[in-house]
């Protein structure tokens, strides 16, 4: 049900591990990671959930990004889809994501086994609790 709730998103098991006002340190699995996140629900610390984050809600870029959570990566696949282009970046921490960007012609091209960084701001990761 999520899945087609949210559209084409990663989803993540995590755990929350701090709460201020309207958001949520959470962790992500395996431990290693950790993202803010908008909580809408009523939820506690340690309480696990799915995070969900968009495709095109990340960002992708050589170095440099700025975002609310950044993290180093290595491309292992980059597909045309049309007018966009869908990546696969493996992260720090054993997690893979998918990201997809607009694409224009005679603009960059990614490729496969080049270090970027990835990012999101706490806006874009979507909490749901178990």
């Amino acid at each position: 049900f999520i899945a087609d709730f949210v559209g084409d998103s990663n989803m993540f098991d995590g755990r929350v591990r701090a709460l201020n006002a309207a958001s949520a340190s959470i962790t992500l699995a395996g431990g290693d990671l950790t993202t803010d996140a908008r909580v809408d629900a009523a939820v506690s610390t340690g309480d696990t959930t799915t995070v969900a984050l968009r495709f095109e809600d990340i960002s992708i870029q050589r170095s440099g990004l700025t975002r609310n959570t950044v993290y180093p990566g290595e491309i292992t696949e980059t597909i045309f889809e049309g007018d966009q282009i869908l990546y696969t970046v493996d992260i720090t921490g054993g997690l893979s994501l998918k990201i997809r960007e607009a694409h224009t012609q005679g603009g960059t091209v990614l490729e496969r086994g080049q270090t970027v960084e990835v990012g999101w701001d706490a806006d874009d990761v979507m909490t749901f609790p178990d």
